[in-house]
């Protein structure tokens, strides 16, 4: 509600500074358009004058290509002269579309081109006439006929005459080619003849005759082409003044344009400074609101972060109600495991022994379950380490079906295992998930199922890439579960509203280990059920093909208890009576004198009085915990020997452990095996200890004085060296062997060059000299024995050298 009150302002004051930055933007968009269309039309250049002026300009050519044929009398000018006069034709064509914008501007366009057609009916009238004086060239024909058949002495008269031209068709004279000029005189070659023939004088009044007419002609075209020039000069005012008045227009328009362009520019200037003051303001606002937001939200992730270090107390809370709880309940779980594990060691009766070892088998993976189940944080991660172990499916199956007998059997229920078809195969990986999964579904089968059977059918199937998919179907005659309720049975902590779930109670959470365990497998889960008619559950997983001979039988091993154990005398410091009890069966049974204490305080009470070896000592306990008591013993007796009891595994609490004094940790619960072990190396006298060291150390053949003498003193780089070496060789090691048995000789070359410098740092000779050696056969790569043979001989060189070290390490 709080976030709504603090997001309403914020829309509403967002869409009013939207709506006015929208709106002032729109006016000062148009008058920015306007202005921006105004110069853009003022920057294209007025078409229409600029083809009157181009138009001007052609009638001034065709002006000057007339004159100049009159003058030179050449026809090429009569080429350009068409060119012209069809371009002038065009661009009058074109200025018509002009005409469409107002009547004055047609009537404008009407007169120039009219006055554009009259200039060139004058122009060609003009060469009209000057073609006209070529009539007189018959004439001048007829007498050079006559000329040409008379036969005289040889004597020639020579008349000089204007030349007159040849007589052509008329698109042959506008048209045609070079003629001769008309000013100058031909000199006429006059073949004498005979007198008999033709008279002298008669010729030469009759060249004169021509010499008349064309004289006449000349100046009768002179006086009409003087007419025809007035005229021109006449039409070319007309269009010059009717330019000049559109060029006038013209620049009163600019005029017009530009005062309109100021007019919307000083408009402009006012809706911006009214658009930015509102901008601002708006702005202001916005920001005031903003740090308003800002403060509230400041406050409101203070209360976040208060409710998130009250989670962080509840989740550290929820840690150690988790840890008493897993502490409270491996202990009599501890009990009925190391009790068991002792019955079946005493008894000779091989019905009771087996049914003991179901017991223990069962226990022994309600231990796990427990651990999973309280570690669920765990699982959800998905960070669990999957095994990798052979195993025999259908053995896996029967334990399933016997460890669930007893419920089925007490509910009337058939339990059966459906195999048909099912060829006994061997699968490699984790058989304990698998196992946990099944007794989860067949435990939940039985427990929602009051009548008829429950049932486990187990397929199997090889795919191409060597993976065998197992289907399993659990199918139980239940209750059944309604489609809407299917997505849900696998959530976290989700229990079905029924008033069976609600009689059977439990957490909500097998499925959804189940459904978690599965998917860490790359398996697939699903559901089929329907209300009162049962329900089946289907689940894939891949597993890889299993070798036979590599399963692990279960075996009782024969322990071998050190002499010295009679002469011990110690300590059993536990609240839980069963606890001290399993602990006080097992070392009587190894005759170890041993005293109990219920709690920390009596302990410290009867260190006192009495010398105690060792002692167990648990750590969570009434009155005085295990911590407290150890340090108040440590402060009696430096040398006491300590081993802590204890539920956890956690580093902080195995560390304060050790500042607490004790020495080693042995978990619960644990075998007898475990107990062994733990004793047997507190309780080693010293000097078998150190013979063991001495023994170790000649094994090993290293010398660390000169990685010593490096550190200057400083232990802490010592003995970070030697971890990153024990680190750094199991590593190279199993990385080597891998190759070895590809036969990838460069990356064993490879491994055991690196491997090289660090053994010869600690002065491993021997392993240096073996990883030498292998880094040379490796870079031949042509004795593969030798190579498999010198990798043996450096496995067992860096297990000896790396006991060696941690040896050290664990004095240090």
């Amino acid at each position: 509600m709080k976030r709504i009150k603090i997001e309403f302002p914020v829309t509403i004051l967002t869409a009013i500074v939207v709506l006015g930055v929208t709106f002032s933007g729109y006016l000062v968009y148009q008058s920015l358009s306007q202005i921006v269309d105004s110069i853009h039309r003022e920057a294209r250049p007025d078409f229409k004058l600029l083809q009157i002026k181009d138009i001007a300009a052609d009638l001034t050519e065709v002006e000057s290509t007339v004159r100049l044929y009159s003058v030179t009398r050449d026809e090429k000018y009569f080429h350009p002269y068409k060119q012209i006069n069809q371009s002038i034709q065009k661009k009058l064509t074109n200025l018509e579309d002009y005409a469409q914008t107002s009547e004055e501007q047609k009537m404008q366009i009407d007169s120039i081109r009219q006055l554009t057609n009259a200039k060139l009916a004058v122009w060609k009238e003009i060469l009209v006439l000057h073609h006209a004086r070529e009539d007189a060239h018959e004439s001048f024909t007829d007498l050079y006929t006559k000329i040409d058949s008379a036969r005289t002495e040889p004597d020639t008269i020579l008349v000089e005459v204007e030349a007159p031209e040849k007589k052509r068709g008329l698109l042959k004279r506008i048209f045609g080619g070079k003629k001769k000029d008309p000013e100058i005189i031909e000199q006429i070659q006059v073949q004498p003849v005979d007198s008999n023939t033709i008279d002298k004088d008669s010729i030469k009044q009759e060249i004169a005759q021509i010499e008349n007419r064309i004289r006449t002609t000349n100046q009768t075209i002179s006086v009409q082409e003087k007419a025809l020039l007035e005229e021109n000069i006449i039409l070319s005012e007309l269009l010059k003044t009717l330019i000049t008045k559109l060029e006038t227009d013209e620049r009163k328009k600019l005029l017009e344009k530009t005062q309109e362009a100021d007019r919307l520019a000083a408009i402009t200037y006012k809706r911006l400074a009214l658009f930015t003051l509102g901008s601002v303001t708006l702005l202001l606002l916005v920001l005031f609101l903003f740090y308003r937001y800002l403060n509230r939200s400041r406050i409101h992730q203070n209360l976040l972060h208060k409710a998130k270090t009250d989670a962080e107390k509840l989740a550290r809370a929820k840690e150690v109600f988790v840890a008493t709880v897993s502490h409270e309940m491996r202990t009599p779980i501890n009990a009925i495991y190391g009790l068991t594990e002792q019955l079946i060691k005493k008894t000779d009766n091989n019905k009771r022994k087996k049914d003991l070892e179901i017991i223990y088998t069962s226990t022994e993976h309600l231990i796990s379950l427990v651990d999973d189940t309280l570690d669920f944080s765990k699982i959800e991660s998905q960070k669990l380490k999957l095994a990798k172990d052979d195993f025999s499916l259908s053995k896996l199956l029967t334990e399933v079906i016997v460890l669930n007998k007893g419920k089925a059997k007490s509910k009337n229920l058939r339990l059966k295992l459906d195999t048909d078809g099912l060829e006994p195969i061997v699968l490699r990986g984790d058989a304990f998930r698998l196992k946990q999964i099944l007794i989860n579904l067949v435990n939940n089968a039985i427990k929602f199922t009051d009548q008829g059977s429950v049932t486990l059918k187990v397929s199997a199937k090889e795919n191409k890439w060597r993976k065998i998919w197992v289907s399993i179907q659990v199918i139980d005659t239940g209750i059944g579960i309604s489609k809407e309720n299917h997505s849900l049975i696998f959530d976290d902590f989700v229990q079905l509203e029924t008033d069976l779930t609600r009689k059977q109670g439990g957490a909500g959470l097998g499925l959804a280990i189940v459904k978690k365990l599965i998917d860490v497998q790359k398996g697939k889960i699903s559901i089929d059920s329907e209300l009162s008619k049962g329900t089946t559950i289907s689940l894939e997983i891949p597993y890889d093909i299993g070798d036979p001979s590599k399963i692990k039988q279960a075996k009782q091993e024969t322990l071998t208890i050190p002499d010295h154990f009679s002469s011990l005398s110690i300590l059993i410091v536990d609240d839980e009576e069963f606890n001290r009890y399993l602990l006080r069966s097992i070392l009587e049974k190894w005759n170890i004198n041993v005293a109990e204490c219920s709690n920390g305080q009596q302990a410290v009470d009867l260190y006192k009085k009495e010398h105690f070896d060792l002692v167990f000592m648990d750590i969570r306990m009434p009155v005085l915990n295990g911590l407290e008591a150890a340090k108040q013993i440590v402060q009696q007796n430096n040398a006491a020997k300590i081993i802590a009891l204890t539920a956890t595994n956690k580093p902080d609490d195995i560390e304060k452990c050790k500042q607490a004094g004790m020495q080693q940790f042995l978990p619960k619960p644990f075998t007898e095996k475990e107990l062994l072990a733990s004793l047997s190396e507190a309780s080693a006298p010293q000097h078998t200890q150190d013979e063991l060291r001495k023994k170790e150390e000649a094994k090993a053949q290293i010398d660390l004085s000169e990685l010593k003498r490096m550190a200057n003193g400083n232990i802490s780089f010592v003995n970070e060296m030697l971890e990153i070496f024990i680190r750094s060789s199991d590593s190279g090691l199993s990385e080597m062997k891998k190759n070895i048995a590809l036969k990838n000789w460069d990356m064993v070359r490879e491994y055991a060059h690196k491997m090289a410098a660090p053994a010869k740092h600690i002065k491993a000779l021997n392993l240096y000299s073996k990883i030498k050696e292998i880094e040379h056969e490796a870079r031949l790569g042509e004795n593969e024995q030798e190579i498999i043979k010198l990798s043996t001989e450096i496995e067992y060189e860096v297990k000896t050298t790396n006991r060696y070290l941690k040896s050290i390490l664990e004095d240090q």
